[in-house]
């Protein structure tokens, strides 16, 4: 009963933030949510039941990003930061296969100390680097525009109008890190203007332990999603800071209980792995689907939510049924009804040297022409409708 209860006070702390947000803000007529997303008990086995297409694409072959930690899309390109290896950002044309490599490591004007994160700024069409004390931006075309200080040390940032931008700095940080104040985890920061206003989200309180996180506050779909690792919720706020939806996971297993998260510090035995799951967040968002990444036992597991009828699937290494490719899909990103992965292409040439009858189809003819010296290759999955 100690577990269960404990399982549950998160969702209480949701739910009692959620009610008191909606009662603050009643003049606006909108009625805020809880959304329940059901786990299946099994995962699924076959790429055709949730897939109908996959395209292939070698990137061009001076690309600098290679340990892609977080991609992002704005019409015919793509944005791929790589925060830790090179600690390059690189935009990729799509369709003329044009590429920029914004590689400006040092500590002047226009240059980065590290890569915590970067966002597009669409308003503008800029791309914006944050580094530990500034916010860099520079044009499609890598050129330097302009930097900004940051006003305190942000460690996601997430662009949504002209100057505003949602940020991030997780409660477990060291104290040595400057913080807007010592309650929140979440601000909204004018640029222009430089203030800073706290946004609740109802977790403040849980003193979550940190690990590295990489795709956990983003704006995509004209909404603002944010969680963190270990929780096992996801916030939803509209363009005007109001929280629209709650969402968290239900299903067979329960998510790991917070006095485990806390006593473990997220380094749990195997049995706790196997006796729960818990959220490492990868938010990716479209009008019709939502996408995030799960741990359970000692398996990644992908989970995709089908909007319009509530349905949900989770896969982890899958039969790849459509044309015998590649059974891992490591996903960095959603748009529309696509699907966006990048694997080396030295993990598509030992798949395809196991056959000993080559399939038929997009997959052999693609993976026949690669070399190990090939750049890595960009795989698109068309998703069917719920």
């Amino acid at each position: 009963m100690k577990l269960y209860h404990n399982h549950l006070s998160i969702t209480a702390i949701l739910l009692i933030a959620l009610l008191s947000h909606n009662c603050s803000n009643k003049q606006n007529g909108e009625i805020n949510r809880l959304k329940s997303i059901s786990l299946p008990e099994a995962r699924t086995e076959k790429l055709s039941q949730f897939v109908s297409e996959v395209d292939y694409l070698l990137l061009p072959e001076n690309t600098s990003a290679v340990q892609i930690d977080k991609m992002q899309k704005f019409g015919d390109l793509i944005f791929l930061g790589d925060y830790e290896l090179t600690r390059t950002l690189s935009i990729v044309n799509l369709r003329t296969r044009e590429l920029v490599n914004i590689d400006r490591f040092g500590g002047g004007p226009g240059e980065y100390q590290t890569i915590l994160d970067f966002t597009i700024n669409r308003e503008k069409e800029f791309v914006e680097i944050l580094d530990l004390r500034k916010l860099i931006s520079y044009d499609f075309n890598g050129n330097f525009i302009e930097e900004t200080k940051i006003p305190a040390s942000f460690g996601k940032i997430a662009s949504f109008a002209e100057a505003k931008y949602v940020a991030y700095m997780p409660k477990s940080l060291h104290p040595n890190f400057e913080r807007p104040d010592s309650e929140s985890i979440l601000w909204m920061w004018d640029r222009e203007s430089g203030n800073v206003e706290r946004i609740a989200c109802g977790s403040e309180k849980l003193n979550l332990p940190f690990f590295t996180e990489r795709n956990n506050l983003t704006f995509l779909n004209n909404e603002i999603l944010f969680s963190a690792n270990f929780l096992d919720s996801v916030y939803v706020f509209d363009e005007e800071l109001n929280m629209r939806e709650v969402r968290y996971f239900t299903g067979k297993k329960d998510h790991m209980p917070r006095d485990l998260i806390n006593q473990y510090k997220g380094d749990f035995p195997e049995e706790l792995r196997n006796e729960y799951f818990f959220h490492l967040p990868n938010l990716l968002e479209s009008q019709n689907y939502f996408f995030t990444t799960l741990i359970s036992g000692s398996q990644w597991v992908n989970l995709l939510y089908f909007k319009t009828d509530n349905s949900t699937v989770t896969f982890s290494k899958i039969e790849n049924d459509i044309d015998g490719g590649y059974p891992y899909m490591p996903i960095l990103h959603l748009d529309d009804n696509y699907l966006y992965s990048l694997v080396e292409p030295q993990y598509l040439m030992e798949h395809y040297e196991g056959y000993e009858d080559k399939p038929i189809g997009k997959f052999s003819d693609f993976t026949s022409n690669l070399s190990i010296n090939s750049p890595l290759v960009l795989i698109r999955y068309k998703l069917k409708e719920a």
